[in-house]
């Protein structure tokens, strides 16, 4: 044991020298050194400083047995006071960690709640957005093919109308070339007719 003090010593570690003073007064409680095993108790808890409260609670119990052991039940019973109180305020501790971790945790979900609610707002505005510029396009192709079946109608109206134009131009051509060919034998009958007359 008093090499393992040595090396824990070397290496400053606390909690390995309070471990091992610890040990060293429960065999020496056990082997009824009672004084050197309550110095090595107290030296334990001299080192805590800060340290686990579970080794605290230890070293108590370790101190209590040892008053028990030499028939000072009015320490005894104050020690097993000090380690009611020190297992409620371990617990408390315990509880307020929890408490606190459930809190944070409740906060996280709530920012990720409030992250994703965001996002699905961005998505939804996204999403209107689109359907805007879908719909306009969709309505400016309706539009533009509206606009060319209007086209489209208006220059076959236009083709009908020329071809019916160009009918009636090509029949009234017929017609006064007709009436030219008739005027001409009229002219030339008219001619006929005065040379005869005149002579």
């Amino acid at each position: 044991a008093s090499r393992a003090m040595k090396v824990a010593e070397k290496v400053g570690n606390k909690e390995l020298l309070i471990l091992t003073d610890l040990a060293m007064a429960q065999v020496k409680r056990k082997m009824g050194l009672l004084e050197d095993a309550a110095f090595c108790a107290n030296r334990a808890l001299g080192n805590l400083e800060g340290e686990s409260p579970l080794n605290e609670i230890k070293i108590y119990e370790e101190l209590e047995e040892i008053a028990k052991e030499k028939k000072d039940f009015e320490k005894a019973y104050a020690l097993e006071k000090k380690i009611h109180t020190l297992r409620d305020t371990l617990l408390d501790m315990d509880r307020q960690k929890y408490i606190a971790n459930a809190e944070n945790r409740f906060k996280l979900d709530k920012m990720k709640i409030e992250s994703l609610e965001k996002d699905r707002q961005i998505n939804e505005q996204a999403i209107r957005q689109r359907n805007i510029v879908l719909s306009f396009s969709l309505l400016a192709l309706f539009l533009a093919v509206i606009a060319a079946a209007f086209l489209f109608r208006n220059i076959r109206q236009k083709r009908q109308y020329h071809l019916a134009l160009e009918k009636t131009v090509k029949q009234r051509t017929e017609k006064l070339s007709e009436l030219n060919i008739e005027l001409e034998q009229a002219n030339f009958e008219l001619k006929g007719y005065n040379r005869i007359v005149s002579h």
